[in-house]
């Protein structure tokens, strides 16, 4: 399926990888270079957003890759498949970006697959804590999803992804109608939400996933933050600098936990200075 967004062309393409489907999808300029790849990690909707601003923010100098995770909580699982489609589109090293959960994706892909990573990007998001009381606390809530009924669990995480996009005020109702198309047409609900959760557990829990393996690709990192981010918090922003304290960063002074919507133009020649 091909569509055009403003100057970018998308198309979908789909894999067999163990038992699932993977659905992933090719976008670029016409009128840029092909050779630079920038490969997005999907946060909490597990999938690509397709909004032509957002998508028109990456494709100015990079071919997009992205995709729809499988539907598993099995992080080392995930990371296979995203690094299996690299192979088939003749892909060996890439640059990634992830916000959000997307940001502890591509950390934990940095950690399984460091000859394959370039240069990453995690922006607006949380990493390993040494804490047991915040691993008890994503447990609680994954044993709450596993039994709290589907309308009960749509309503939740309907009402949790408008907050963080309220603080984009007009630009943040497009996305409000996203969220609620996709909870409509069940691309997210319980399932998805059970899967998140798990992966996050496992990225706490995991030896693979222990700061000695996290820190060995800092010095090729840049974290962003940004004022404001109800979806990440101060403390996680510490536990990322302490964690990587020879990673660059850079932080926002608004557009909470998206920046790259909120601030478009900076996010983008951020992002471009560090990659090109």
């Amino acid at each position: 399926m091909n569509s055009l967004m403003k100057e970018v062309s998308i198309t979908w393409k789909s894999i067999l990888f163990r038992e699932f489907k993977i659905e992933y999808i090719l976008g670029f300029n016409f009128e840029m270079d092909r050779s630079n790849y920038l490969l997005i990690m999907p946060g909490g909707l597990r999938r690509p957003i397709q909004n032509k601003d957002y998508l028109s923010l990456y494709s100015k100098r990079f071919v997009i890759l992205s995709l729809i995770y499988p539907l598993t909580g099995d992080l080392k699982l995930i990371a296979g498949s995203i690094n299996y489609i690299l192979d088939p589109e003749g892909i060996k090293k890439v640059n990634i970006i992830g916000s959000s959960s997307g940001g502890i994706m591509v950390q934990a892909f940095s950690a399984l697959y460091p000859n394959t990573v370039n240069k990453p990007i995690i922006s607006n998001t949380g990493t390993r804590r040494d804490t047991y009381k915040f691993t008890k606390k994503m447990k609680r809530i994954y044993r709450i999803m596993k039994i709290l009924l589907k309308f009960l669990v749509n309503s939740i995480l309907k009402r949790n992804f408008h907050r963080l996009f309220d603080s984009l005020r007009k630009k943040g109702f497009e996305y409000h109608e996203i969220i609620d198309m996709m909870v409509v047409k069940k691309k997210l609900g319980k399932k998805e939400m059970i899967c998140h959760f798990k992966s996050l557990i496992q990225f706490q829990t995991d030896p693979d996933f222990d700061k000695v393996n996290l820190r060995e690709f800092q010095d090729k990192l840049l974290v962003i933050t940004a004022e404001n981010d109800k979806g990440t918090g101060e403390t996680s922003i510490n536990d990322l600098l302490n964690i990587y304290p020879n990673a660059k960063h850079y932080h926002f002074q608004e557009g909470g936990h998206f920046p790259m919507i909120g601030s478009p133009e900076e996010y983008e020649k951020v992002v471009a200075n560090f990659l090109l």
